[in-house]
């Protein structure tokens, strides 16, 4: 089915410009790149499903740190080619509109229509819908747009209030991915504001583009001007589009793409680090031949003025710490390669939006299974993100679990129980969700939502909402066992019509939504997450069937996903248990709580039974946001130090920590209460483990045939009949 096309800025059409520089790539084999849905901070919303774009999108987990937004360089001359001390230019596309014949400057040809019609069959993609008659080369785009004589006219107006232009895909993949557009641009009469031009890798016209940079350009005047626009991460088929988004027909010729050859090579800058209240660190890679590095660091007024902070410092090292800063200002900064009297083009600027670490105070009022937690107020901070963390010891070798849940009595956001089920679903998901009732704190679920005792995520908007649908884990240390890893959980997963290619549904084709799971290890390098491993389970289908993965790669820092794929319908979990062989004495940090975007400086933590006479430790991070809808902008800091609250609330006067294990039993089922989340341990009347649990959990339950089991719970021995 061809793609309709409906509002020719790039802005539309890509993703988002907010990227999230902490967040978890969820790299499918079918798509070469990803993006990332940001939500609204200050408030949970629900999704409707309302398609924005059809398409198979990559998948992202959510993080919320700005990557740092690229700045283009824009410079604007009367005439001429470049000027350039760089090295030698190298054109890499070149359209001066001499096909466009009829019309002229003052007349321009209205009558003529140069665009594909949707429905024509040489119709291929929205961006190519220029007829290749009018172009030295095929696959450019336009929209209200006529020959004018030799160049082309774009016409804004009152009741075509946008017109563009856009080249064909460029091949920018050499000379450090650095390209320039330039182009000449006019008016007949009068000045015209509102040119803005951009620049995405299409990923060869995939599902997904990388967005590299916009520009609002100056007003474009009677005399022909030219325009250079600069942008950095090209690649190999990279789109330009000239943008003319106010009321104000101008003319465009002589679009050229040109790259430059240099002398010495740009830096590759990587992003700042060791953020405090008044410094960072620069950093970029070595340039084979530099002899020295100059960096340049600045920000921008209210009127948008460069405001200089530091010019042309030399540095012979790869960082340099940059002190005396404004806290949780905006800075950029960028580095040019020095050799002899040589100098390379500056990298693109490299964006500081950061907040300092808040720092934990000492925990007050710890007694009776409770405490007060309280944290400093670093600058432009909004939100907090919480963590509290019970310590558990394998107490022998062999199976411990890391996470035990079963979903049952998960609520919405609210705190209401939805009555969400397979056979009553809902068109609704949250955007990120966190369900607060589940033993281990952390989880979340992306397009997903809570039914009647699991969890759903919507396929439906991974494929059509260009969003991500996943339940993503907290940070957990799966190194144990050189990081084998052990995950059971139940699946369901829905199917869905197939379409043809006039949109009709056929049932008789149905696509049936799979399950990808995912294992993310952070990479101190790159500050950031990387999927490691990636295995689809087989045999997801509309009945609950039992699934175990083993992963082969945990690490210290590891966040495991499970998402929906391939089909646009409901994939719901549930029984989620993820365990690892332990050594005794070997420990989990175990998240008990997590509050996300909490808005205060303290708060009362009640101590849950499970984590009750294990030492406890919590941290802290700052949240920032700025921009509003798709372009919100979030920012995290550090985390505080984890700092340790007690070595346990041996002396808690609450009784619900010192209630005897109770073990019931339905002819089905052994049921395990267990406020003390000792280790426990069923057994055969023969001698013979039926399961051993070390999670802590509240509640354990066995399947079991009728017959009498042996239940160990911690040191005490009972004997239950089925």
């Amino acid at each position: 089915m061809k793609n309709q096309f409906y509002l020719l800025a790039l802005a539309a059409a890509f993703a988002t410009t907010a990227t999230a520089q902490k967040s978890y790539t969820f790299a499918r084999p079918d798509v070469k790149t990803a993006t990332t849905v940001t939500t609204a901070m200050h408030g949970r919303t629900l999704n409707s499903a309302t398609p924005q774009r059809a398409g198979m999108p990559a998948l992202t987990v959510k993080g919320y740190n700005s990557a740092g937004k690229t700045v283009p360089v824009v410079r604007v001359r009367k005439a001429g080619d470049v000027d350039n001390p760089y090295g030698e230019v190298v054109t890499i596309l070149y359209e001066d509109f001499s096909k466009m014949t009829t019309g002229s400057i003052d007349s321009p040809d209205e009558d003529t229509d140069i665009n594909i019609a949707p429905d024509d069959p040489d119709y291929q993609y929205p961006w190519w819908n220029l007829k290749p008659e009018y172009t030295n080369l095929p696959h450019w785009g336009a929209n209200n747009a006529f020959p004018a004589g030799g160049c082309i006219f774009l016409n804004a107006d009152i009741y075509n209030q946008q017109a563009s232009l856009n080249t064909t895909l460029v091949d920018c993949s050499g000379y450090d991915n650095i390209a320039t557009l330039q182009f000449k641009a006019r008016t007949r009469k009068g000045t015209s504001s509102g040119l803005f031009v951009e620049a995405a890798e299409t990923h060869n016209m995939g599902p997904s583009w990388d967005f590299i940079g916009n520009a609002m350009l100056p007003d474009v005047t009677t005399e022909w001007q030219t325009y250079e626009i600069t942008f950095y991460n090209a690649g190999p088929t990279t789109i330009f589009n000239i943008v003319q988004t106010k009321t104000g027909p101008i003319y465009i010729d002589d679009v050229k793409v040109y790259q430059i050859k240099q002398n010495i090579n740009t830096p590759v800058t990587l992003p700042h680090s060791d953020y405090t209240d008044n410094s960072f660190k620069a950093n970029w890679h070595k340039v084979e031949g530099a002899d020295a590095y100059l960096l340049n660091v600045f920000s921008y007024d209210a009127n948008n003025n460069v405001v200089d902070f530091l010019t042309d410092q030399k540095v012979t090292d790869t960082t340099y710490t940059v002190t005396g800063i404004e806290s949780g200002k905006t800075y950029y900064y960028t580095v040019r390669a020095v050799k002899g009297t040589q100098e390379s083009m500056a990298s693109a600027p490299v964006e500081v939006y950061d907040i300092a670490a808040p720092v934990m105070n000492e925990a007050t009022n710890v007694a009776d299974g409770k405490y007060s937690a309280s944290w400093t107020t670093p600058a432009t901070a909004e939100r907090y993100n919480y963590w509290a963390y019970c310590e558990r010891t394998a107490t022998e070798d062999g199976p411990f679990t890391v996470t035990s849940e079963d979903f049952t009595g998960v609520l919405d956001a609210d705190g209401n129980p939805t009555g969400w089920t397979v056979e009553n679903p809902s068109e609704n998901t949250y955007d990120d969700y966190y369900p607060e009732q589940l033993s281990q704190g952390g989880w979340h679920a992306e397009n997903g939502a809570p039914y009647t005792d699991f969890i759903c995520v919507d396929g439906w908007q991974a494929i059509y909402n260009n969003s991500q649908a996943g339940l993503i884990s907290p940070e957990l240390d799966l190194s144990k066992d050189n990081g084998n890893i052990n995950l059971s959980v139940k699946l369901y997963g829905l199917t869905s019509p197939s379409y043809d290619e006039n949109g009709k549904p056929d049932y008789s084709n149905p696509i049936q939504t799979r399950a990808a799971v995912a294992l993310f290890n952070y990479d101190e390098k790159k500050g950031d997450y990387v999927q490691d491993e990636l295995i689809y389970p087989d045999g997801v289908s509309p009945e609950w069937k039992d699934f175990d993965i083993k992963l082969t790669k945990g690490t210290k820092r590891s966040v495991i996903g499970i998402f929906a794929v391939t089909g646009p319908a409901n994939l719901y979990i549930d029984d989620l248990k993820i365990t690892q062989n332990y050594k005794k004495g070997e420990t989990l940090k175990d998240p008990y709580l997590m509050k996300h975007w909490y808005d205060g400086t303290s708060i009362d933590v009640t101590v849950p039974a499970r984590a009750s006479d294990m030492p406890l430790y919590h941290k802290v991070n700052a949240v920032k946001a700025r921009g509003q809808g798709d372009n919100v902008a979030y920012k995290e800091s550090k985390y505080s130090d984890l700092k340790k609250v007690s070595d346990g609330m041996t002396d808690v006067a609450n009784v619900t920590f010192k209630q005897l294990p109770v073990v019931t039993a339905d002819g089905t089922v052994i049921t395990v209460t267990n406020p003390a989340a000792a280790p426990v341990q069923v057994y055969t009347v023969s001698g013979t483990l039926l399961k051993a649990d070390n999670s802590g959990s509240f509640t354990v339950s066995v399947p079991a045939t009728r017959g009498v089991y042996i239940v160990k719970v911690g040191d005490k021995v009972m004997k239950v009949r089925n």
